[in-house]
């Protein structure tokens, strides 16, 4: 055993050293929030790109450089080696590297939101700032997840001021304010801002960068103990059809809770394989040496708890492929705690506004458990006073006094409802490795230097010291669609201005478009009116010069109508509601984006 020094500075050169979630109700602005900080788009996946939703965590690291000279923080991309400063070209110095969790705010992913609290330090909660109500669902849900973990600081996001009026603003803080006074973000600042256009969104950064006085001491004590990571991800990169002379293991992902990971490391997860006989379960952990460790771009030699990881194992892909790991936990062989299905809990029921009572558990009520990144069903064996005895579908690994949150069906929705801490732990599941010997893993004492020394700059964060700026209102084009001109003829209908509606309603768009291929041009617009109005009315229309014949008999207020749903896909704005936008096609996806308010949304 020996005595390793590592200094701070060249641990943030590679690795964040601090998680922040991203919370709030759907379509409040918390990815296009990240993107702004971190200039990195998590919504990944082509189901979150059509829906314009977050469906997965998504995860985006950023850099923070400062300069002693005017006080001023910059924040660059997780690989930025040097950052100089913009006037005077002079390099700055690195104070710190963090994580952004983005969290689903949809209620149909809230389990995933729940699972993301594991890896978080500090939250941030994203309000929209012309919402019709405050709070907004799973506002509340997500503030509710992260009021009961061990969380630093709490900070509150007014997004989307650019689309009210100031007046409309400060309405929407008071309303704020009365939701968050008797919750754990009680004493926390408010920043208006709009993500699109990127208004005060320096001010959320340097929020994050009073983050910046690493707690040193805790550091090494956690970077002393037994090493054990939640996996929150798990994937194959090999590609189809590739040869068995370039296989690579698989990848697992999380953020390190303690410890610290060297390549080459011996690590073990558990459960691993579950197998359930006469007998009860049998769990085969998996066994692994680690070949990588990657942080985005950033490839480490060694990596200690706070960041965003991933580690390339000897593991079998088809183990890791898909998220098959998520809710395991990875640690040094035979460190792990053990595995148990029976488990009781005592249980402290989470307060809601305008609740003052809470029922029972019932026997054999079923719920959900989330516990280390994984939801496990779960059903109620016993209950007595504040203990209940649950018997879960798979075993889980947990350990004495470890807390858990517990989901229970709320009007045929799981919402969290408690949070329990392990008092007894039964059934234990048999635990069978594949050999009797492994190698062992070396052990050392780590201590972390703290080269940097950066204390962070007071700052006001009175709300109305962010109004002093020049907050951009968006100028909002609305579209007014003519009346349509027709008259009967015979079964028919005569449309007489047809030729100039149809011009009008692309007139808009026909000044943006440029040379670019995955624009579409106005022509390629008139043709999609003329199907929709075609399809929407089960009808046909032939063109003659500026008149139209629409087949079948309808009138003027039918075709209009038809025309604005048309307009409410391919023009307005589901943001703003603007009509001034353009179409593009990328990757065979359809986006709209908005000129007003620079919103970027998949239409198919």
């Amino acid at each position: 055993m020996s005595s390793i020094t590592l200094n701070l500075s060249e641990i943030i050169q590679k690795q964040a050293i601090h998680n922040i979630g991203c919370i709030g109700h759907v379509s409040n602005g918390k990815s296009t929030l990240v993107a702004g900080l971190t200039g990195i788009k998590t919504q990944k996946h082509d189901k979150e790109k059509e829906r314009n939703i977050t469906i997965h965590l998504g995860y985006a690291n950023s850099k923070i450089f400062y300069s002693d000279d005017d006080k001023l923080y910059f924040f660059s991309s997780s690989n930025t080696s040097e950052f100089l400063h913009p006037d005077t070209k002079k390099p700055l110095k690195l104070i710190y590297h963090f994580s952004l969790a983005d969290c689903p705010g949809h209620e149909s992913y809230m389990t995933t939101m729940i699972s993301g609290t594991s890896v978080m330090d500090s939250a941030i909660l994203v309000e929209s700032a012309n919402a019709p109500i405050v709070p907004q669902p799973q506002t509340l849900e997500h503030l509710l997840a992260v009021s009961y973990i061990n969380l630093d600081k709490i900070l509150i996001v007014q997004n989307k001021i650019d689309l009210v009026s100031k007046r409309e603003a400060e309405k929407n803080y008071e309303k704020i304010q009365d939701f968050i006074e008797d919750t754990k973000a009680h004493n926390s600042p408010i920043i208006p801002i709009s993500a699109q256009l990127k208004t005060n969104i320096s001010h959320v950064g340097k929020w994050i960068a009073t983050q910046t006085n690493a707690d040193i001491s805790r550091l090494n004590e956690l970077i002393n103990s037994n090493f054990r990571m939640p996996i929150i991800r798990s994937f194959d990169i090999n590609k189809p059809h590739s040869s068995i002379d370039t296989l690579q293991g698989g990848i697992i992902g999380g953020s390190i809770q303690q410890g610290i990971l060297n390549i080459g490391d011996l690590i073990e997860i558990r459960p691993g394989i579950l197998k359930k006989t006469d007998d009860g379960w049998i769990a085969s952990p998996l066994i692994a040496f680690v070949n990588s460790i990657n942080t985005e771009k950033n490839k480490m030699d060694y990596a200690i708890p706070g960041g965003l990881i991933g580690i390339g194992t000897t593991l079998d892909p088809g183990f890791c492929k898909a998220d098959k790991l998520v809710g395991q936990i990875a640690g040094k062989f035979g460190t792990l705690p053990d595995i148990f299905s029976k488990i009781t809990f005592k249980i402290t029921n989470i307060p809601r506004p305008g609740t003052s009572s809470f029922s029972k558990y019932n026997i054999n009520e079923k719920i959900i458990i989330c516990n280390h990144g994984a939801s496990i069903n779960a059903s109620i064996l016993s209950t007595k006073d504040n203990d209940i005895t649950v018997l879960t579908e798979k075993p889980i690994i947990i350990s004495l006094n470890e807390q858990i949150s517990i989901m229970r069906k709320i009007n045929s929705v799981f919402k969290l409802y408690s949070v329990g801490i392990a008092s007894k732990l039964e059934n234990p599941a048999s635990i069978f490795y594949e050999l009797d010997t492994y190698p062992e893993n070396i052990s050392n004492t780590y201590i972390i230097n703290d080269d940097i020394n950066h204390v962070p700059d007071e700052i006001s964060w009175d709300y109305k010291n962010f109004w002093n700026s020049d907050i951009k209102k968006v100028d909002i084009h609305k579209l007014h669609i003519p009346l349509p001109e027709v008259l009967p003829d015979a079964r028919n209908t005569k449309w007489s201005n047809y030729s100039s509606l149809m011009d009008y309603m692309v007139s808009k768009q026909s000044e943006l478009f440029g040379s670019s291929p995955e624009i579409f041009s106005p022509s390629v617009l008139k043709l999609l009116l003329k199907e929709h109005i075609c399809k929407d009315l089960s009808t046909e229309i032939n063109e003659k010069d500026t008149e139209a014949t629409v087949i079948g008999k309808f009138n003027s207020s039918k075709i209009q109508t038809s025309i604005a749903s048309w307009a409410t896909k391919y023009i307005s704005c589901p943001i703003c509601k603007s009509c001034l936008s353009f179409i593009t096609r990328e990757n065979r996806l359809i986006y709209k984006n908005c000129i007003d308010c620079s919103a970027k949304t998949c239409i198919t």
